[in-house]
């Protein structure tokens, strides 16, 4: 992953194009729930394509160091299993992140079995405690579903060295559940990261309309603080890197401030929807090529690709802080190097 991140930094530095390093894989864009923060499972805008079709979309992948699996609910396919052990034959990627709503008990717990190693980051999204829970997810019982899912994986995590956590979003209802997941994560050793809901949040939209929900109640700021102090299952530096990125999005989003950033998408990273298109990142859906029917690199260095890396240059910038944080990463900025296209200021600024 390093030499993946290196290898960006300077491409990026330079001014060129590499193959992308990371990977948004929309697995399916179908959903059992029913999320209030979410438009997702309104329309089924991507029909998924089929096994075989994945299969060799995947094949076709094998640069890729770190890959996000999401949806939709990844498990309203049945062949998960499947498609994430060929991802880890073909691209051995350093990371897999995958999320899920946790209410295919029987499907997860299959993937944990076969494909648990310490590279898969398993993240069940849970929004409060029960009723709380079952209202922000737009069905009853889920929370229920969702807690056995949990507790079933808990053995294999030992056996299988996954790492296992929990997708919390802070909101004014789930807030107060506070110290009942902290201790259950606590308890466990499960990864527990903090966060709020974004929108459009890999949907298609416009990325001027982006917004961060957050609220601004009493002590939000202060609690969120004192949260990302006990965060787990990251490093000391990623913790500092999240906290400091995450409430910088917060303060923007309560100032109205500037969203601009020095965005990767269509350059480091790669967005794949169900259907096969990759798409220039994930609000702007303009299509770039199908990789079921194209090889890659056509689709990665051709025109079209070309013409939607001038878009994401034009943007007014998003909430996506998931990709301000990794295109830190793949610039260098992180590290405390400039920008890119910091040659082309100076000579605009000295005149030479």
């Amino acid at each position: 992953m390093a030499y993946g991140a290196l290898r960006s930094v300077l491409s990026n530095q330079l001014g060129t194009v590499t193959r992308p390093r990371m990977g948004y894989l929309m697995m399916t864009w179908k959903c059992n729930l029913r999320c209030v923060m979410c438009n997702v499972w309104k329309e089924d805008l991507y029909p998924h394509v089929n096994t075989a079709d994945y299969l060799s979309m995947i094949r076709k992948l094998p640069f890729l160091d770190v890959v996000k699996i999401g949806g939709g609910e990844p498990f309203m396919r049945d062949d998960m299993p499947e498609l994430v052990s060929e991802l880890q034959r073909v691209a051995n990627p350093y990371y897999i992140m995958l999320i899920t709503n946790g209410t295919f008990k029987d499907r997860v717990l299959e993937l944990a079995d076969r494909c648990g190693n310490p590279s898969l980051h398993l993240r069940l999204s849970i929004e409060g405690k029960g009723a709380t829970h079952d209202k922000l997810r737009g069905r009853q019982g889920c929370f229920d579903k969702t807690l056995a899912t949990l507790e079933a994986l808990l053995p294999l995590k030992r056996q299988k060295k996954f790492n296992l956590g929990i997708n919390y979003n802070m909101t004014p209802e789930t807030i107060e559940d506070l110290p009942w997941i902290l201790d259950i994560c606590h308890r466990e050793g499960l990864n527990f990261i903090p966060g709020f809901w974004v929108t459009p949040f890999l949907e298609p939209g416009n990325p001027e309309d982006s917004k961060a929900l957050v609220s601004d109640f009493p002590d939000y700021r202060r609690r969120v603080e004192e949260l990302y102090d006990q965060v787990h299952g990251v490093s000391a530096l990623e913790a500092a890197m999240l906290k400091r990125t995450v409430f910088k999005l917060y303060d923007q989003a309560m100032s109205g401030g500037d969203k601009r950033f020095c965005c990767r998408a269509n350059r480091n990273i790669l967005y794949l929807m169900p259907n096969g298109q990759v798409v220039t990142c994930g609000i702007l859906h303009g299509s770039i090529g199908n990789l079921v029917e194209e090889d890659f690199d056509s689709i990665w260095f051709g025109p079209k690709a070309r013409q939607a890396r001038a878009e994401v240059d034009k943007c007014p910038g998003c909430h996506q802080y998931a990709i301000k944080i990794m295109s830190r990463v793949y610039t260098g900025e992180a590290f405390g190097l400039p920008a890119p296209g910091w040659q082309e200021r100076l000579k605009q600024r000295f005149g030479f």
